[in-house]
């Protein structure tokens, strides 16, 4: 490892291995219960199993998506990973939205609230630190954007998962009155 593109991975790994030790460390707190393991009943694991079957075809064609403009525009300004990223991010909205949709993301010992508040406050500090890597121009250069983008996919993807997590709860509370 060399350069940023170096500090970058170290970074980015580092970070990520926080992420996981800290969602591992909340795991208790994100129950109702207080177990490790969230449960789920039978219909909810259908549901989840056909919500990976739309992941696994969001990605399919995600990808089909990205084969056609590369061959079309040549695209040069994303990188490999990058895309394969968002296509990765693609893919898990699927699944969530279609999960929270079918009332099968959350589990029957699960702590909504926590998990929200989970979600905005990850989101927020994608979201800030996206902001701030645009306006330092960390973004874009050379005619390729940067790593630093991802921030952004990532808060995009918190917000939509929070914007259909929104539009089910109103569903719901309109289904009630």
């Amino acid at each position: 490892m060399n350069g940023i593109n170096g500090a970058w991975t170290v970074g980015f790994v580092c970070g990520l291995v926080a992420v996981i030790i800290l969602f591992r460390l909340l795991a208790r707190k994100l129950q109702i219960d207080g177990k490790k393991k969230t449960e789920y009943d039978e219909r909810q694991l259908i549901e989840r199993g056909k919500g990976y079957r739309c992941a696994f075809f969001a990605y399919v064609i995600f990808n089909l998506i990205m084969f056609i403009a590369d061959l079309a525009f040549d695209i040069q300004a994303f990188s490999l990973g990058m895309i394969m990223i968002c296509g990765i991010l693609v893919a898990a909205a699927a699944h969530v939205i279609y999960c929270i949709f079918h009332e099968a993301y959350w589990g029957l010992n699960n702590n909504v609230r926590n998990y929200v508040i989970l979600l905005v406050v990850a989101g927020g500090i994608n979201l800030i630190i996206g902001i701030v890597n645009g306006v330092n121009g960390e973004l874009y250069a050379d005619g390729v954007f940067s790593y630093s983008v991802l921030n952004l996919a990532v808060a995009i993807f918190l917000i939509v998962i929070f914007i259909a997590m929104l539009i089910k709860w109103i569903r719901d509370k309109r289904e009630v009155e």
